[in-house]
């Protein structure tokens, strides 16, 4: 009984951890550039302050590709800035913050194609890349193999 509450309450038995689901060969999304404007910092608390995603130093009309095959679920505008947000499936979502979409929401789009192209954003002179999984924000470097794993030292 106590395990069929926890299976319904949590949905899984055991739930996979980002870093243990994430996928890799993910491709970097500006083609020119590798560069951290800003990292990723994970807030103490659900609702507290963080930076939920990193920023790409960019410049306005940059295209940017698709980082593995997605579906464009969303292209429009937020507040005061055009966002992108795909579908990679398998519970992952890529968003971009400060990219007008090259193609229709719903399009199919292999990795490596032109999805989108940097906007303007009153963040920064970058795009702002953000990865949810399962609904939770990750550290986008996670698909790209670049999160260092945590060491315990033995003191």
């Amino acid at each position: 009984m106590v395990l069929t509450l926890t299976t319904l309450v949590h949905g899984q038995l055991f739930a996979t951890s980002p870093a243990d689901a994430a996928p890799s060969g993910w491709l970097w999304p500006l083609e020119r550039s590798r560069h951290l404007g800003r990292e990723y910092l994970a807030p103490a608390t659900e609702f507290g302050a963080g930076h939920r995603g990193i920023d790409l130093p960019a410049t306005m009309g940059e295209r940017l590709v698709a980082p593995t095959d997605v579906r464009v679920a969303f292209a429009g505008r937020v507040v005061d800035r055009d966002v992108v947000t795909l579908d990679a499936g398998g519970g992952w979502l890529v968003t971009f913050d400060g990219a007008t979409s090259s193609v229709d929401v719903d399009s199919m789009v292999v990795a490596g194609a032109p999805v989108a192209f940097v906007s303007p954003t009153p963040h920064c002179a970058c795009v702002h890349l953000g990865l949810r999984y399962r609904g939770e924000y990750v550290n986008p470097l996670l698909v790209w193999g670049e999160v260092p794993r945590a060491v315990l030292l033995p003191w």
